[in-house]
Parts: C-alpha cells; structure tokens; sequence
C-alpha cells in the first residue's frame, strides 16, 4: 500500500520536558489543520469532505488512515504524520497548513517553530533477514493476549498485529489491497526470545473534552531468534512499522523499528 510521509522538525521556545511527546504533538497537529474560516467546527460546514482536521480528528468510522509519531531528537522535536491509501488526497492541504502555522503557540502552550519540512511517499522497501531479530520501540507498544498487556511480547503476536493493523486501513482506504493474508502459522510460531531491555510506560492524557485517558504501553528492544522463521516475517514487519501497532497509535504508540543482527 502506498503511504506519504511527512516528517516535522519543530523547536520550542523554552524546550519540552515530556519524555513522550506524542499527545504534545498531537495536539499540536490539531491547531495546526484547524481552518481559520471557522472559530469552531461547525456540523454541517460545507468543506467537511476535503478538510484535513475534519478526517484526523473528526471522522466517524473509528479505524483512522493515519499514524502519529514523534520523538525528541537532539534540541528539536521530531514528528511524523503517516498518511495512508485513498487518504492521500488530503496530504497537499496538510502540508501547506503545517507551513502556514509554522510560527505560533500551539506548542505545548509555547512558541515553536517548524526548522523543518518534508513530505515524500513510501513504498515496502527490501529488507535483509536473519537468524536474529531486534524489535526496537520508537514509542510505546501496547499489545494485548489473553486480555492483559504483553511486557515480553511473543514474536508471532507482533506479526499478527502488523497485519492486523494493515488489513484495517486497506479495508477502507485500500479496498483493492485487502486482505493481507500470510502463509506463516502464526498460531503455532515459535522464535525465542534471546534478549531484552523493556520498561513499562504510562502516559495521562487529557483529551479536548476533558477526559482523563491513561495510556500505556513498554518501551525498549527485544532480539527474537528467527533462525526457524520465513523470512515474509520480513515484508509484513515493514507493514507494521508504517501502520504502527497496537493500541493508542493515533496518540503517537507503537511505532517501530526491525534490525537484523548476524
């Protein structure tokens, strides 16, 4: 599936303290897209269809086409905006929106500006398999077995949500993709842990309409043996770090990286 990348280098003046900083950037998007037609969103406002903010944060149908992520990187805040399938359409308006804020306080309450800003489309790329497999958290995974959070997570349940998470957006924003089905049994797949560096996270939310949301999830690096693994875990990993995985991603978690270790 074709995704657009669009990656945000902000500096804020004083700079964050938050070690997480999804939900300031979250937040931080959303001034951003809002319209200045409107002081508010209006219920039947006429640009509904084509308006960016309207599809991230209004847009009734609960799978989103899109992912957040954002890092702190050095004295800049790093954040990416992944926008998914058919939904690309809106990825012009958002840009040029992002720029036209690029100097304001809708960061975290404080002075920012946009160093910079760039925008490109992704494809899955080829990617060197092995024997040894490092998952490495960007920001925090939360999955789910057994209806409790994952603190080691099992390798096959990190397949089974990267194509979880793929088939949701394809099923509406990529029909003529859908559904990504794999030749791996994932029920029965076994790849050993060898190694890892997990912490638990939570993270409290304030939502605009003053609900208090605990967000949780692990961060850190898992090396997983995947000697005895096809390597098609490979393509759907990569599916999954562009969709982010798990719970919260539209708040900034479960983004990823893979690296093969010889």
């Amino acid at each position: 599936m074709n995704s657009t990348i669009i990656s945000v280098d902000i500096r804020s003046y004083p700079g964050i303290k938050e070690d997480f900083t999804g939900t300031i950037f979250r937040g931080w998007l959303g001034a951003s897209l809002h319209c200045r037609e409107h002081g508010s969103c209006i219920k039947k406002c006429p640009n509904q269809v084509s308006c960016p903010y309207n599809m991230v944060f209004k847009e009734k149908i609960d799978v989103k086409p899109f992912s957040l992520l954002s890092f702190k990187a050095g004295s800049l805040i790093r954040g990416f905006i992944k926008v998914h399938g058919d939904k690309q359409d809106f990825v012009p308006e958002i840009v040029s929106r992002i720029h036209d804020h690029s100097n304001a306080v809708h960061f975290n309450g404080q002075h920012y500006s946009v160093e910079e800003l760039t925008v490109r489309k992704v494809e899955t790329p080829d990617f060197k398999w092995g024997e040894r497999i490092r998952i490495h958290s960007i920001s925090p995974l939360y999955l789910e077995k057994d209806k409790r959070m994952e603190i080691l997570p099992e390798f096959g349940s990190i397949l089974s949500a990267s194509i979880r998470a793929y088939n949701r957006v394809c099923k509406y924003y990529a029909r003529d993709l859908y559904p990504y089905r794999t030749e791996i049994d994932l029920k029965n797949l076994y790849a050993p842990i060898l190694d890892y560096d997990i912490k638990t996270v939570q993270v409290n939310h304030k939502s605009m309409d003053g609900r208090k949301i605990a967000l949780k999830g692990i961060s850190g690096t898992i090396l997983y043996d995947t000697s005895d693994v096809s390597p098609e875990a490979a393509d759907i990993l990569h599916l999954g770090s562009y969709m982010q995985i798990g719970k919260h991603s539209t708040y900034g978690f479960g983004g990823f990286m893979v690296k093969c270790e010889v």
